[in-house]
This record gives structure tokens, C-alpha cells and sequence, in this order.
């Protein structure tokens, strides 16, 4: 028996070569379509992450800039309106704004929006400051201000020098007795005052690191060293050229030596920093949970109740860098009491 030969067909062989071929034509245009296709995404996404970079990075200095106008003074900004720092300066526009009810510390939304074409970045920024308070200016001023006698023990150390934010002497050289007192102080111990430039030392030098039997407050017309006229007690000229104009004693409130009508708004400082007592054993211990940078920079006041004993206390201490604090230490009848510092 024969078996028959299939014969291959040379026409089906080339078609299906053929075929191969325009897929595989076919298979390499779509793939370079897609190379394509991917790199202009990856060329897009390039162009758009280097538009954004420079975009954020204009906004970023816009925080910079606006952070070194804010430190620099921000009283001009503390009122809850909104400001703008700068307009489209380098590619940024940088506003603020007092968030917190325009108290002290003041609370500022910065907000700085940096722009490169079509694309813009903005970086907001919440920034607390501190204004520093103005020193308050009165007459007879020392570090230490008594309508009484003083008793110092211990290691207590008083000075009415200016020193620079590095604890210097010098400063702004506004230097000031470390005591005035209209009474006597007696030092025991290692106690030191300074003050007027004269540096820390056992015995300060009277009239100048310390002022004892004060006389500034005394009237014009009939105090030590007074002109004589009555009338020079009311004509609103300092006289007798101790820095006082018309003085009539030792301040008998606390507020008069500042020049200020009441203690009102001395108290409501100190109750709103939680600096008010009314006896010394809160005090002490206020002071010995506090730091000299959490005790800095406020007004403590110390009022004694009528009929109470002070007993004897500490004065905050606040070195450098940490901010000087203003004690006040009163009885409740603004009384005169002798006073013992340890």
C-alpha cells in the first residue's frame, strides 16, 4: 500500500510569514508608542516637579523674609489685621496676621505663597513672640526700693547695675543704686549689693551703690535740701533737681512709685501671669518650682494681709540671658514695714 505524500504549499507558508511579520511590526510600533508615551509623562512630570520645586522654594524664603520683619519689630502688626509683608517680591507673596486676640505674648498666621509660571506653593506658619515690656520709668529708681529698714542675711545678692544679655556689667549703662530706702539696711552673712557702677561688694559705697535715709521723695519747699518756697511743692518743676517734680514723701502705694494712679492694673498683670500672693509661703513655692526664664519679665506682687507678719522671703533670681523681674512687696494697708531679705 502506498501512503500518500502531502505536498507543502509554498503560498500558505509565505502567508503566514507574512502575518508574523505585521504583528511583530505592529507589536514594535505599539511598544515604541509607549516609550514614547512614557517618556513625555516622565518629561511632563520632570518640568512639573522642577516648576513646584521653585515655586516652594520662593515660598520658603517668603517665610524666612517674613520672620526676620516680624522679629525685628512686630508692633506694627498686633492689631488682627491682616497685612502683607510683601507683594510678588522674588516670586513670593508673604501676609501675616495677630491671631490671638492682640495679647502679649502675640500669636501671628504667616503665610507666604511662592509662585514660577503657572504653579504656586504656599507654607503657612504660626509664630508665637514675646513684645518685651517697657521698663517703667519712675524717679529714685534702685533695684531694691524700701519705705522701711532693710535686713539682709544670708547669700543675698542685690545690684542696680545694667548688664549685657551675656550677665556684663555695662549694658545700656543705665545703672541704678542696688537699694533706696527712707530707713537703714543692715548686711549679715555673705549678703553683697551693687548698684550707680559700683560692682557686687560687701560695703557698698553710700550715695552710690546704695542710698540709705533717702531723701528724693522729700518736698521740694520744706524737705532736706529744699528751696525754702512752699509754692515749689505744687508748681510742677522738679526744684530741687533730684529728678522728682513736687514729691510729697515716700510714695504711700506702690503704683506712685511707677507714677500710676492705683495698682489695679499692676495686680491684674500679675494675677494674669499667676505672679499675685498674698502670702510668702505661695510665693516660695512658686519660686522654687519656677526657671529664671519662666520667672523673667513679669511683675510679682507679694501683698501682705493687715495684721499679718512677712516673716522673711527670697527675691527671684534671674541671671542672664533669662529677662529682670519687678517685685512688689506691700501689707494690704500700704503701711510701712521693716523688712528682713534672705
Amino acid at each position: 500500500m502506498t501512503t500518500p505524500r502531502i505536498q507543502p504549499r509554498p503560498d500558505r507558508e509565505q502567508g503566514a510569514a507574512l502575518i508574523m511579520a505585521v504583528i511583530f511590526v505592529l507589536m514594535l510600533v505599539s511598544f515604541t508608542f509607549l516609550v514614547l508615551r512614557s517618556y513625555r509623562a516622565q518629561s511632563s512630570n520632570a518640568i512639573f516637579r522642577a516648576s513646584t520645586s521653585v515655586a516652594f522654594d520662593a515660598a520658603d524664603m517668603g517665610v524666612a523674609k517674613g520672620k526676620l520683619i516680624l522679629t525685628a519689630d512686630p508692633t506694627p502688626y498686633t492689631d488682627g489685621q491682616l497685612y502683607t509683608l510683601a507683594a510678588n517680591v522674588d516670586n513670593a507673596t508673604i501676609t501675616v496676621q495677630e491671631i490671638n486676640n492682640q495679647t502679649n505674648p502675640f500669636t501671628f498666621r504667616l503665610l507666604s505663597t511662592g509662585t514660577n509660571g503657572q504653579e504656586t506653593r504656599t507654607i503657612e506658619l504660626i509664630l508665637q513672640l514675646e513684645q518685651d515690656k517697657q521698663p517703667l520709668a519712675a524717679p529714685g529708681m534702685g533695684a531694691v526700693i524700701a519705705n522701711g529698714s532693710l535686713a539682709l542675711l544670708g547669700n543675698i545678692q542685690i545690684d542696680g547695675n545694667d548688664h549685657d544679655p551675656s550677665g556684663n556689667l555695662g549694658g545700656m549703662g543705665n545703672d541704678a543704686p542696688g537699694i533706696v530706702t527712707t530707713g537703714l539696711v543692715s548686711q549679715g552673712g555673705s549678703s553683697d549689693v551693687g548698684g550707680g557702677g559700683q560692682a557686687l561688694g560687701g560695703s557698698p559705697t553710700e550715695g552710690v551703690g546704695i542710698d540709705t535715709n533717702a531723701t528724693v521723695w522729700e518736698k521740694e519747699g520744706s524737705g532736706v535740701g529744699g528751696t525754702g518756697n512752699s509754692a515749689d511743692d505744687t508748681d510742677g518743676v522738679d526744684n530741687d533737681g533730684d529728678g522728682v517734680a513736687d514729691e510729697n514723701g515716700f510714695p504711700n502705694r506702690p503704683a506712685a512709685v511707677f507714677g500710676m494712679a492705683n495698682e489695679d492694673s499692676l495686680k491684674a498683670q500679675a494675677s494674669a501671669d499667676g505672679t499675685y500672693f498674698t502670702n510668702t509661703t505661695d510665693y516660695d513655692n512658686w519660686m522654687s518650682s519656677t526657671t529664671a526664664a519662666q520667672r523673667g519679665g513679669k511683675i510679682i506682687y507679694l501683698e501682705v494681709p493687715n495684721g499679718s507678719n512677712l516673716g522673711q522671703f527670697n527675691l527671684p533670681h534671674n541671671p542672664p540671658p533669662a529677662k529682670a523681674s519687678i517685685l512688689i512687696v506691700a501689707g494690704a494697708d500700704h503701711t510701712q514695714h521693716n523688712t528682713t531679705i534672705g
